[in-house]
């Protein structure tokens, strides 16, 4: 069987005005002496000014995301702080066209709270507060349902409330942002985010998507998914319960968009001519995506890797890494979408994930989480694969049965032939690997090999099924509960959502046992395990007799007294007991938790039982011993979200940049993502230097990413309407040359009138400090019209009031003859009438209404008045 790389270039339509336009940057990494000096020297990194300008010049921005680490590696003051999100905010205001909005939506990242306290509990303040100032004000006010905060332990500082999650709505266009929350604000290497973040994020997604699952949402997160594309390296992304669940929360929206910063190491980072290469498309079960009716381009094909010499299986070991096998091993093949014309190969990491192989320090090779340039293999043809020397020639095409060598580009740079050769041992152990060039190696390679050592490699292909390669799969649920047994964010325990696939195999150590592989967890522990005492964790060694797990059928889960029989087959939608083994004696796994929360001793407990001719009799206690195990059903994988890297302005340990200091990058990145009706176009664009630096070459225009699909979005909100302070109506007064009338709104809102009866707009004069203010041109009845605007909300309904303006009062005649407002020491008499009288004060801008019958002294502070009788006015001054 050949497979064939096909590569499709997108049409950019340039002409087409876009829906929507988001400049992206991310890692902006403002350090140093940027931020340690004195307040009035605090400086933003010169990328990002020179980034935001060029935006200005070459886009018609509508929004601007920023994806994180806005500032990092040391301990600055409060004031240096505030400075900096100044200048911060000031640069990216700067770069919307003039007289419009400016919505930016700061995204946190792992360095957020380094400089407050360097990760040196109790923090010094919350330096990733970027919602008070300025997004409240640009954007408009969090309502309660669109906010989600963690409560973060802050030392002998007790408590600080973090805005963990948060959603905005943008020209009708859905924003979700997960924001490193409490576990990162305590330590920035932690990439964990807590699973109640995750779970708001998938409630206000069901939310948002109720009556349109495909419309088009943005997701916004600063660290990526560990098999992310080009990834640097697999810690580096997000790991554990809580991303495995975010997932398949994400997978169930085929038109999210997921986009992120944080990892701007290492060469791999860079995109060198397509902004595809650092996006990642996944289907709808949160794996990676596999098209395989795409024309020309195979799916995923199941190969063994043979070396000549050896005759054992190039395979990867999840307690070691990148091995050779006497055993063979399943290898997957498929062309890289990241470098033209070549291969990948990958290897199951034992936790359902990936394990590519890749070329790292000094050329030995590897098992990486993430495709990367690193894992995009040149393929070049061996005639004669027992020849102890030769030209191998490069191909684009893998046949079945054929031999090859395969050359990489090496993580500290130039290009190295894979051997079978070892380096290292356990966790380091590698396959060395034989320099070829520095440059990009031509159509054909030298090779040698001896009886032992060789880089010739014969594939095979193999027909595996899916229930062969990856076995049945199971979840596991408490009878009694209905949660799932699977993982936190430390260790084994029950969770209200299904968060692990669980495979159960016959024990090859213990007769009548099995072994439970969960996978998902938040370590490299994926066998259920009975430890000390009898509870229960997460165990890498399923040969461990503690790992070996007795089932136990029961006859009648809701009887008082369990009765439970032995068996050596599971039986799906059956009810069991799960019995560990631990010194001699026996434990029912339990759904209660020992040690709640504690990364180091959290276990679930288990209840000693006793083992009579393969029965168990068991009275419960106020824990559940029950659990029910049902198939996972799969359905056929369909296309779902993809995600993609923002750039960064700060690239660091490449062989471009090297060790970057404080100032500049050569080379910046960042991401424009362009809305149409039936797509969207995401368009990685340099702001430095591009062109061949050693053996890399930077594209200064690089290929967009293009994704077809209906565009559909929300209607955009519209912002509560404002109110006038005093009571108005068309017998209200205002006296003199210069008319103010106050309005009520909150002080982040923009507020807009008319002064002749028409409708406001964003284009009208905008009141100024809650006060409306002109000078009336003549007496009469004025009707002024407000609206508000919150943000980027639209334009409130616009709410009236009629004003009666005399501009001097003296001449006005009185109701009656009779009638009259004489001024007092003490405020005003009205004589000769009866009814409501109505007081305005001129300065002071505030009017009250009294009832009088025929004589009456009204009690008034000193100032100027305006008192109506009827429809007539009289001017009085209190002195």
């Amino acid at each position: 069987m050949a497979l064939m790389a096909m590569f499709v270039v997108n049409t950019v339509f340039a002409q087409e005005k876009p829906i929507l336009t988001i400049g992206c940057l991310s890692d902006l990494h403002s350090q140093q002496t940027l931020i340690s000096g004195k307040v009035d020297e605090i400086r933003l990194r010169g990328t990002v000014t020179n980034t935001l300008e060029a935006m200005k010049a070459e886009e018609d921005l509508d929004l601007i995301v920023l994806g994180g680490d806005y500032l990092s590696d040391v301990t600055i003051p409060l004031e240096n702080y505030i400075r900096m999100r100044e200048l911060l905010v000031e640069a990216t205001r700067a770069a919307f066209p003039e007289g419009g909005k400016t919505p930016v939506i700061y995204v946190n990242g792992n360095h957020e709270y380094e400089v407050a306290n360097f990760d040196n509990l109790p923090k010094g303040y919350n330096a990733g507060d970027y919602y008070s100032i300025p997004m409240k004000t640009d954007i408009g006010e969090l309502p309660e349902g669109d906010a989600f905060y963690e409560i973060a332990d802050n030392g002998s500082a007790g408590t600080t409330r973090l805005l963990a999650a948060y959603h905005y709505v943008v020209k009708g266009f859905d924003f979700v942002v997960l924001n490193t929350g409490k576990r990162l604000f305590a330590n920035a290497w932690d990439y964990y985010y807590s699973m109640e973040s995750v779970e708001w994020c998938e409630a206000k997604l069901a939310q948002i998507c109720a009556e349109d699952p495909a419309k088009t949402v943005f997701f916004l997160i600063h660290i990526p998914f560990s098999d992310s594309n080009s990834l640097s390296a697999a810690n580096k992304g997000i790991s554990g319960a809580s991303a495995d669940y975010l997932k398949e929360v994400l997978a169930k929206y085929p038109n999210l968009i997921m986009l992120y910063g944080h990892d701007h190491g290492k060469d791999s980072a860079y995109i060198r001519s397509k902004t595809e290469q650092r996006v990642t498309v996944y289907n709808s079960y949160g794996e990676k995506w596999v098209d395989p009716s795409a024309e020309g381009e195979a799916s995923p094909t199941a190969f063994y890797v043979k070396n000549a010499a050896s005759g054992k299986y190039l395979n990867f070991d999840p307690s070691a890494n990148l091995t050779t096998t006497s055993a063979a091993a399943v290898a997957t093949i498929e062309p890289s979408s990241l470098v033209d014309g070549t291969y990948s190969i990958s290897y199951p990491d034992g936790k359902g994930g990936l394990r590519y192989t890749q070329s790292g320090t000094a050329g030995r090779f590897s098992g990486n989480a993430a495709l990367s340039a690193n894992s995009s293999l040149y393929v070049y043809k061996v005639e004669d694969a027992k020849a102890q020397s030769g030209i191998a020639t490069r191909v684009e095409t893998i046949e079945d049965g054929a031999s090859y060598v395969f050359v990489a580009l090496s993580s500290k740079g130039g290009y190295w032939m894979l051997t079978n050769e070892s380096y290292g041992s356990g966790a380091d152990l590698r396959l060395n690997g034989v320099k070829v060039s520095d440059e990009v190696p031509g159509d054909q390679v030298n090779f040698t090999q001896s009886s032992t050592i060789s880089p010739v490699w014969t594939i095979e292909q193999v027909e595996v099924s899916e229930e062969e390669e990856n076995g049945m799969v199971y979840y596991i649920q408490n009878y009694n509960t209905g949660k799932f047994l699977g993982f936190n964010e430390v260790n084994l325990a029950p969770v209200n959502k299904q968060s692990s696939d669980v495979t159960i195999t016959a024990s090859t150590v213990t007769e009548g046992a099995f072994t439970f592989s969960l996978t998902k967890a938040p370590t490299s522990n994926p066998y259920l395990y009975c430890g000390s005492n009898g509870r229960f964790s997460g165990n890498k060694d399923g040969a461990n007799v503690s790992s070996q797990i007795l089932a136990f059928e029961v006859e009648n889960p809701d009887a008082e007294t369990l009765t439970a029989k032995q068996v050596t087959e599971i039986t799906v939608g059956k009810t069991y007991l799960l019995v560990g083994i631990k010194n001699g004696e026996y434990y029912a796994l339990t759904d209660a938790l020992h040690k709640e929360g504690n990364a180091t001793d959290q276990r679930m407990n288990g209840a000693e039982v006793t083992i009579a001719d393969g029965v168990i009799t068991f009275t419960p206690g106020e824990s559940s011993v029950l659990w029910t195990i049902n198939e996972k059903i799969v359905e056929p994988a369909t296309k779902s979200f993809f995600s993609a890297f923002m750039g960064s302005m700060r690239y660091y340990s490449n062989t471009i940049d090297g060790s970057v200091g404080p100032n500049n990058s050569k080379i910046v990145q960042a991401m424009i993502v362009y809305v149409y009706e039936d797509r969207v176009e995401l368009t990685m664009k340099n702001y430095g230097e591009s062109g061949k630096f050693g053996s890399i070459t930077i594209n200064k225009d690089l290929e967009p990413y293009v994704a077809y699909r209906k565009v559909t979005h929300s209607a955009e909100a519209v912002t509560a309407a404002p109110s006038f302070s005093a009571e108005a109506g068309k017998d209200a007064i205002i006296l003199g040359d210069t008319a103010k009338i106050a309005v009520v709104a909150p002080e982040w809102h923009n507020v807009y009138y008319t002064l002749d009866g028409t409708e406001p707009t964003e284009s009208s004069a905008k009141v100024q400090d809650g006060v409306i203010e002109w000078k009336p041109e003549a007496d009469g009845y004025y009707t002024i019209k407000i609206a508000a605007q919150e943000g980027v909300r639209l334009l409130s309904e616009s709410v009236s009031c009629v004003y009666r303006v005399v501009k001097d009062g003296s001449g006005v005649e009185a109701v009656e003859a009779k009638a009259e407002v004489i001024a007092s020491e003490s405020g005003v008499t009205v004589r000769g009438y009866a009814g409501l009288v109505k007081i305005h004060n001129v300065v002071g801008q505030q009017s009250k209404v009294v009832s009088v019958s025929g004589n009456q002294d009204i009690v008034l502070d000193k100032g100027i008045y305006i008192v109506v009788l009827g429809d007539k006015a009289f001017k009085v001054i209190v002195k």
